[in-house]
């Protein structure tokens, strides 16, 4: 299954489609970058001493030019796939170490690399829900600063939030954390929150995350515009590791 589940205002039942396919929500899974792992769990980040505020000066490396990413396509092996972010907001592309047993699907404001219920997915963030638990209602204003993304994750209801850490993407400064999600037997939804991102014009509830999720979330401004890039590896130390390192190869197509 997909990661995220739309579900409209006006019926539950409405599933917002990407690409011919339905946006489901994932099943639970255990925590990110626990027990032993054969590929590392955690990305280079800025040494302990670095400022963990996204005020902080950014360490910024030249953004990939449109040939370079086009050299590196023609670089993937067979067990590898180039995620072509070009449709998106922010024109990028990376490159997964693992193949997927689908197409990726590419919006304008996602794009969604998944393999059974888990991958790695951009999200171009706006307006977000005020209380995922016991509401459908967005913040008044869209998010527009990493930080306050960052700050909005700490305060999801029956969550668990990682400190925030430094990240470095396609040579952009950003902030990153992990969120777990415990039970919800008192919202609305007791299988998940709805966190209003891709809350399309406050049409649908946005994306949802379920009981037991656990994501990592590496958010940065680029061109102006806030992303956050969402992993969910549910327990697949192979696929979580394989998402990591891509976010290392990411190319902003500026």
């Amino acid at each position: 299954m997909n990661r995220f589940a739309l579900l409209g205002a006006a019926t539950l039942a409405v599933v917002i489609g990407l690409g011919g396919f339905a946006l489901l929500s994932r099943r639970p899974g255990p925590d990110i970058g626990t027990g032993p792992s054969p590929i590392p769990t955690t990305i280079p980040t800025a040494p302990p001493s670095a400022p963990t505020s996204a005020s902080a000066p950014p360490s910024v490396s030249p953004p990939a030019s449109a040939p370079a990413a086009s050299a590196a396509a023609a670089s993937t092996t067979p067990d590898q796939t180039l995620i072509d972010g070009s449709g998106f907001a922010v024109p990028f592309r990376m490159t997964l170490a693992f193949k997927l047993d689908r197409a990726v699907e590419v919006e304008s404001d996602q794009v969604a690399a998944i393999i059974a219920s888990a991958g790695v997915s951009a999200l171009l963030l706006d307006r977000v829900a005020i209380d995922p638990c016991h509401s459908s209602a967005l913040t008044p204003k869209p998010l527009t600063t990493v930080r306050a993304f960052m700050d909005w994750l700490g305060t999801l209801p029956h969550t668990t939030a990682s400190p925030v850490k430094p990240i470095t993407i396609g040579g952009v400064k950003g902030l990153t954390r992990v969120t777990t999600v415990g039970t919800l037997s008192d919202c609305v939804d007791n299988g998940h929150l709805r966190t209003g991102i891709l809350n399309r014009n406050g049409a649908s509830d946005g994306v949802l995350v379920g009981a037991g999720d656990v994501d990592r979330w590496a958010a940065l401004v680029v061109d102006g515009k806030l992303i956050t890039f969402d992993i969910h590896p549910q327990g697949d130390d192979t696929l979580n590791g394989a998402a990591l390192r891509a976010l290392q190869t990411v190319q902003f197509l500026h």
